[in-house]
C-alpha cells in the first residue's frame, strides 16, 4: 500500500497562497500608512520635492496612476520654481515610468533622455543608473509586445 502525501502539497499550496494574500494586503496597508505620513509632511512643507516624490511612488504602487502623475508634476513644478535640477531629473524619470506603465514608450524614452541629461550634468550616479535601467525595458517592451495588462496586474507582476 502506497501512502499519498498529496494533502501535504495541497496544504503547503494553501498556506503559500494565503500567506501571499496576507502579504499583499499588509503591503497595501503599509503603503497607505506611509502615504498618510508623507501627505502630512507635504502639508507642513508644500515645496518639499522629496515628500511629493515619495507620495508619487506610493500612489504608483497603489495603482493610483493619475494621482502619482499629479505628484510627479508637483515635483517638476517645485524643481522649476527653485531651479532644483535634481528634483527636475527625478520628476522626469518618474513621469517616464508612468508613461511606460501606460504603454507610451516613445514618451517614456523622451522623459528618460531628459532626466539622464540632467543627471549626467549633475554627476548624479543614482539617477543615471536608474535611467540606464529604464531604457532597455522600453526597448524590450517595444520588441516584445504583449497583451496589455491592467495597472493592478502590472504591479502584481513586478512585485509591488
Amino acid at each position: 500500500m502506497q501512502i499519498s502525501f498529496d494533502w501535504i502539497t495541497d496544504a503547503a499550496w494553501v498556506t503559500a497562497i494565503s500567506t501571499g494574500a496576507i502579504a499583499l494586503t499588509t503591503a497595501a496597508a503599509r503603503h497607505r500608512g506611509a502615504l498618510a505620513h508623507y501627505q502630512r509632511a507635504a502639508e507642513y512643507d508644500p515645496d518639499d520635492p522629496d515628500a511629493w516624490n515619495r507620495i508619487g511612488h506610493l500612489k504608483d504602487r497603489l495603482g493610483e496612476l493619475a494621482d502619482a502623475q499629479a505628484a510627479y508634476e508637483r515635483v517638476l513644478a517645485i524643481g522649476e520654481q527653485t531651479n532644483n535640477q535634481e528634483a527636475i531629473a527625478m520628476a522626469l524619470g518618474n513621469r517616464g515610468l508612468i508613461a511606460q506603465t501606460c504603454g507610451e514608450l516613445g514618451k517614456a524614452e523622451g522623459y528618460y533622455r531628459r532626466s539622464l541629461a540632467i543627471d549626467k550634468e549633475l554627476g548624479r550616479k543614482e539617477g543615471m543608473a536608474s535611467q540606464f535601467f529604464s531604457f532597455p525595458r522600453t526597448a524590450w517592451e517595444r520588441e516584445n509586445p504583449v497583451k496589455p495588462l491592467s495597472v493592478a496586474d502590472k504591479h502584481f507582476v513586478v512585485g509591488r
